[in-house]
């Protein structure tokens, strides 16, 4: 028992004052351990044992035994139980009610240290007859510091490009990332309300419990110290919880009274049906995702969007090679420019594994190393014959061969997509023709116009000194287009 305001030791003093600051007490104002306390009779030193919840006499007020005189216990003489020490003598507390003795960052540190190692003795620092709003407060700051901890990595990175004038401002990044920190704060809490209602209803379906509603409530929000682990960036999400769910169940069993299997049938259901409900979600959400991608993107649209990606490509190497396009299109693949995928278009019956670069397939051809691939590259390079024209890779026909592409006409064609006729039948009449032009743009008509158009370009290559362009369904990979003498 120590002063409030000095800390000096109140032990065995008949005065009700504090001799070190004169502050005024009494022993009522203090809680001990049951038995721990020895009240002395100020008249003739008969001790008396405090065994009520408090440590406190009961009755408070009565006559002495031994000298006859009317006492009461704030007026008694004060010492540990013999073979104790002073500590032993002190209540236990849950370090988050000791918030104006310890300070609110300290009770909060020590609490959650304490969910996460040592949960039922945290409990066992709760009084029996206690407030929930305490529990409520500790899960709501937790809450919040650990879903801003988790947030503010995501943010970093807009929040730089903000302050570098790039995308939107401060204040907007600020407000997004504060909007996703308050919804996901407020999705923890109701979930938490949601699972205490399970929790308590699961625990009275299997016998009674040690209090009501308001004890299950209590378990749940001091567990949440032990989910700060979620904060943890990449990695935290999948422990955090089940810590948290770990911690629960401990603090579930010392507070209702129940045995360890009721405490963990109570509260595991509900977080593992919430967790795989999410996943399940998301699972069907991405399938039928994926199941409507070809619905909600018309064909023209995905063929366009395919010979944009491999023009870019190729005007690409060109910029980084003198306006030179690339000797086989296999290049743009060894050099990373492409990806071998990229090169069969999803509108045809051609595959990778039927698609043949110099001694190898094109699905080979994609996973070989960088060093390989360019001797595999250099390889269909060299196959091709004297004058070539136009080549053919996968579904793509390319006719750069011998333009500049730094000062070449915008409309010359750079290439063409064109199924693989090996693979393809004929194209209809109303299919249409995608073609990559040397402005980076990309032209598409309908097959029935591909004469009109051929001829059109042809005649704009021979004003450059360009050899004529045949027919792309007739240039195959076995048969590359070739100028005439």
């Amino acid at each position: 028992m120590r002063c409030k305001t000095c800390d000096y030791r109140l032990w065995n003093l008949q005065s009700r004052r504090c001799p070190e600051c004169g502050t005024p007490f009494r022993p009522s104002e203090y809680e001990f351990v049951p038995n721990s306390i020895q009240y002395c009779c100020p008249h003739c030193n008969e001790a008396y044992y405090g065994t009520g919840e408090k440590g406190h006499l009961v009755p408070a007020a009565f006559d002495c035994v031994s000298c006859g005189n009317h006492v009461h216990m704030d007026d008694m003489v004060l010492l540990p139980t013999e073979g104790l020490e002073e500590e032993q003598t002190k209540v236990y507390k849950a370090p988050w009610l000791e918030r104006r003795e310890r300070g609110t960052i300290k009770a909060w540190l020590a609490t959650v240290g304490m969910a996460m190692v040592s949960p039922m003795r945290l409990m066992r620092g709760l009084p029996r007859h206690r407030s929930t709003a305490p529990a409520w407060g500790f899960a709501i700051l937790t809450t919040i510091l650990t879903t801003l901890v988790s947030v503010t990595p995501f943010g970093l990175v807009p929040m730089y490009f903000a302050a570098t004038g790039v995308g939107g401002g401060t204040l907007q990044v600020l407000a997004v990332f504060g909007l996703a920190a308050v919804i996901v704060a407020a999705s923890v809490l109701c979930a938490t309300v949601l699972w205490g209602l399970a929790a308590h209803g699961l625990l009275r379906l299997t016998g009674s419990t040690a209090g009501g509603l308001g004890r299950t409530y209590q378990a749940l929000c001091f567990s949440n110290g032990a989910n700060v682990v979620s904060a943890v960036p990449c990695l935290g999400f999948y422990f955090g919880w089940i810590w948290w769910v770990v911690s629960a169940v401990l603090m579930l069993k010392e507070r209702q009274d129940v045995s360890g299997g009721r405490a963990a049938l109570a509260v595991a259901p509900f977080p593992l049906f919430s967790i795989g409900g999410l996943m399940g979600l998301y699972v069907w959400y991405l399938m039928a995702f994926l199941a409507a991608m070809p619905t909600t993107m018309p064909l023209a649209q995905l063929g366009n969007m395919e010979t944009q990606f491999v023009l870019d490509a190729v005007r690409e190497y060109a910029d980084e090679h003198n306006g030179r396009g690339p000797g086989h299109a296999a290049e743009l693949v060894a050099e990373s420019y492409l990806s071998s995928s990229m090169l069969v278009s999803s509108g045809s019956a051609t595959r990778e594994s039927q698609v043949p670069v110099a001694e190898t397939t094109l699905t080979q051809f994609g996973l070989e190393a960088e060093s390989r691939a360019r001797r595999t590259a250099q390889a269909a390079l060299e196959a091709l014959p004297e004058g070539t024209v136009a080549h053919r890779l996968g579904d793509f026909v390319f006719t750069y061969h011998g333009v500049d592409l730094e000062s070449s006409d915008p409309g010359l064609w750079l290439m063409i997509l064109s199924p693989d006729p090996d693979a393809n039948p004929p194209p209809r009449p109303t299919a249409t023709v995608f073609v990559g032009l040397a402005d980076g743009t990309v032209l598409q008509f309908p097959v029935s116009q591909l004469p009109a158009e051929l001829a059109e370009q042809n005649a704009l290559r021979s004003q450059d000194g360009l050899p004529a362009l045949p027919d792309p369904t007739s240039v195959t990979h076995a048969e590359p287009a070739v100028s005439e003498p």
